[in-house]
């Protein structure tokens, strides 16, 4: 429909009048109001349905009353009582039914109602009236209907006007509950979506109150626990940001001063002073590959090569890498030599994992002990243990361990990036498994490493 007078073109479309509203609140007492409409229908319907058979019934038996009554006055009446045109009146009959009692010749002989020139002279729907199978006059019962009756008039106009007031007190109280009710829903929703809306433009620090209806209330807590990990990320991103920045500055600084000392004849290049200086880009180099592989690991569209590996050809791999490097140092690499377990993970993930496991073991192991290397199946997971006897690891530097860049005051002297524990931490993730630290003076230093477990074949022994 448009308007069209006076200049101001309105469009008003039906789809927009039907269509879904779109807030919430509207929602609800749109919801709200048309199910009431509905149950008002179903019940006036009813009402409707009980009025109608209610006339029906009362008509069928006011019908009847007259039938009864023309047949015992016709049985008692042989010849009409009335003079032509001065039909007899019926004292007796009820007042309220209006009764017109006809003869054979269908002349009006009887009623209990003042009759006019029509009525005398009435021979349309008249009803036959028998007699032990005589046929012994007719009868008209007049407009019998429920409405005509006194009593029933004031009954249909008392419920129909109760009706409508109860309908209308009952859309108006509807209503002014669904607003109050829609309210009630929606402020914890407008909370919610307020909250939501100062996460994403970095104000992670608010933290959305916790009320509500329990679907509401779930959704404010998932999205506080997700603005306190944003939080906590944001400050490990700063500070791992930091951390590369100091990582990347010390030596390259040490291998700048180095240079334009050769380049200002400070100093003249041999071997030893050249070598240094590449241990030192050997260093970057490293941190940048593990950053580089740290990244790849931690990006959601890694794709896992999962496959049966089995643990004993694992370590068999792993001991012909280490043993050299364990002899050399004057340490022992013992894997046990106890039945395979097979599981379903990456095999150069876990691969990796467990080097840098190995390789850390190798790096801070006391002289002359020994690195041992086991694993078992346990419920649905198969747990991998690298024991080394070294430095004693504090409770806070077993909570920091798994850090980005976090080297331990014993660390800080060996050659690592730092980056090697939150590697394996993100490889134990990605098979849905976890890596966890224990150490002490008696057992040692005792890192596992779980995956998902599959089966155990026939035991064999690592050679």
């Amino acid at each position: 429909m448009d308007c069209h007078g006076s200049g101001i073109w309105l469009p008003i479309r039906w789809n927009d009048l039907v269509k879904k509203p779109r807030t919430l609140f509207t929602r609800i007492v749109f919801s709200f109001a048309l199910t009431l409409v509905v149950l008002l229908g179903i019940l006036a319907g009813a009402l409707l349905l009980g009025y109608q058979r209610s006339n029906v019934a009362w008509t069928e038996s006011r019908i009847g009353y007259v039938r009864d009554y023309a047949r015992t006055y016709f049985s008692q009446v042989s010849p009409p009582t009335g003079e032509p045109g001065q039909p007899y009146f019926l004292e007796d009959a009820n007042g309220e039914v209006p009764i017109f009692l006809y003869d054979l010749q269908k002349n009006l002989v009887a009623t209990n109602r003042d009759v006019g020139t029509r009525r005398l002279n009435y021979h349309e729907n008249l009803v036959e009236v028998w007699n032990q199978g005589e046929l012994v006059g007719y009868f008209g019962a007049g407009m019998i209907q429920f409405r005509n009756d006194g009593s029933n008039e004031v009954f249909v106009t008392v419920l129909f006007r109760a009706l409508f007031a109860g309908a209308l007190s009952a859309l108006i109280l509807g209503l002014g509950a669904a607003v109050v009710l829609s309210r009630s829903l929606v402020r914890p929703a407008n909370l919610v979506s307020e909250g939501i809306d100062l996460f994403a433009q970095g104000k992670l620090t608010h933290r959305i109150p916790e009320e509500g209806t329990t679907e509401i209330l779930a959704i404010a807590r998932s999205a506080n626990i997700m603005a306190a990990r944003l939080s906590r990320e944001r400050e490990l991103r700063a500070q791992w940001a930091q951390d590369i920045t100091h990582d990347l500055r010390t030596p390259l600084a040490s291998v700048k001063a180095r240079i334009e000392a050769f380049a200002d004849g400070v100093v003249a290049p041999n071997p030893a002073r050249l070598s240094s200086i590449l241990e030192e880009l050997t260093r970057i180099e490293d941190l940048v590959t593990d950053l580089e592989e740290l990244t790849r690991l931690e990006t959601p569209e890694i794709a896992l090569d999962l496959q049966q590996i089995s643990l004993l050809s694992l370590a068999g791999s792993l001991r012909e890498r280490f043993s050299a490097e364990a002899q050399t140092r004057g340490l022992g690499l013992a894997f046990q030599d106890s039945g395979d377990v097979v599981v379903q993970a990456d095999e150069s993930l876990l691969y990796r994992a467990l080097s840098n496991l190995i390789s850390n073991a190798l790096r801070y192991s006391h002289d002359h002990t020994t690195i041992e290397v086991r694993w078992k199946a346990e419920g649905q997971a198969a747990r991998i243990e690298v024991k080394n006897h070294g430095p004693v690891l504090s409770p806070q530097e077993q909570e920091k361990v798994f850090s980005r860049l976090y080297r331990g005051d014993f660390a800080r002297t060996t050659r690592g990036t730092g980056l090697g524990l939150t590697i394996t931490q993100q490889i134990a993730h990605l098979h849905q498994g976890s890596v966890t630290v224990r150490s002490s003076v008696e057992e040692g230093t005792v890192f596992t490493l779980s995956v998902l477990y599959i089966n155990s074949p026939i035991p064999y022994i690592v050679g």
